[in-house]
């Protein structure tokens, strides 16, 4: 913690103090600033009464983003800078959790909370009616969302005929979900996300020749049962609702589904059928989303 600086003679608010005490600590412990810089904008803040960061810009220390990216810490809703880990962009909930497309992520979050998921509901399902990749960027971000609330969640990328949470997250090519499944790994083949506090990540793995045969193995559900005991939340990034139908395989093991469709590709018919078997499986609908192309233009 920072000590008030001898030269500001006027009295701080415990609350001023406190805030400014702790984006002090968070710039000094990352190198954004050093003592004589925080020095500096004191000053500049008894000459003129502006915020913290504002004066900080204003002395060319610091830039918006480094502002934004302190305050996000500050508020413990992280934000990564555009790039890092070599992940899509396309994770808004990690690039740019502010923005207009992670608010309305934040609402699906909602609505989903609202219908017991974190409750009663512990396992849910992304469903694309279409077999592309803007299912497993929706399946990414609410991940991602979700782990913001302080809980630890697991994302399970089904895709066993693509790897596609692999390359969102640009993690190394390794063991995954169909090597759990065919004895060939553990529950070690688990990646926990060391950018997204609470997030970990089995990817798909070695691609099987016969995905609905494995998950439709017993080994998927004592699988689902030990996840269920280290985690508050289990995702699974389903394939597309296709002739394959690796989503039935599933159906056991999940509270609930979001079907996703592409905008002006998807035909209404067929996200009313995708919807009609997955009622006739069992798995309780929870809603729709549409997607603007692959993009997270929700």
């Amino acid at each position: 913690m920072l000590d008030t600086p001898p030269f500001l003679d006027e009295p701080v608010s415990p609350q001023r103090a406190s805030n400014v005490a702790n984006i002090g600590s968070i710039l000094l412990e990352q190198g954004y600033l050093t003592r004589e810089n925080i020095e500096q904008i004191l000053r500049l803040q008894k000459a003129q009464p502006v915020r913290f960061g504002v004066a900080a810009q204003h002395l060319g220390l610091l830039t918006a983003d480094d502002v934004e990216q302190v305050l996000a810490q500050q508020f413990n809703s992280p934000k990564l800078p555009l790039g890092q880990g070599g992940s899509l962009p396309e994770l808004v909930a990690a690039f740019d959790p502010h923005g207009a497309a992670a608010d309305i992520l934040r609402g699906i979050r909602s609505q989903l909370l609202v219908q017991g998921l974190a409750d009663q509901r512990k396992t849910l399902a992304i469903v694309g009616v279409d077999d592309e990749r803007g299912n497993s960027l929706l399946a990414a971000n609410l991940a991602i969302m979700f782990s913001q609330l302080n809980k630890k969640i697991v994302l399970i990328d089904a895709n066993l005929r693509s790897e596609r949470q692999q390359v969102i997250f640009n993690v190394p090519r390794g063991y995954g979900l169909a090597d759990v499944l065919a004895g060939r790994a553990g529950i070690d083949a688990l990646i926990e996300m060391a950018d997204l506090p609470g997030l970990s990540l089995l990817v798909a793995g070695t691609l099987a020749p016969n995905p609905a045969e494995l998950l439709g193995r017993g080994v998927f559900r004592q699988l689902h049962v030990a996840l269920l005991q280290r985690f508050d939340l289990v995702f699974i990034d389903s394939c597309g609702f296709g002739a394959q139908g690796e989503a039935l395989a599933l159906a056991r093991q999940i509270d609930g589904a979001v079907i996703s469709a592409r905008m002006d590709q998807t035909r209404c018919h067929d996200v009313a059928l995708t919807g009609a078997r997955l009622r006739q499986a069992g798995i309780e609908v929870l809603g729709s989303v549409l997607l603007h192309h692959c993009a997270m233009t929700l």
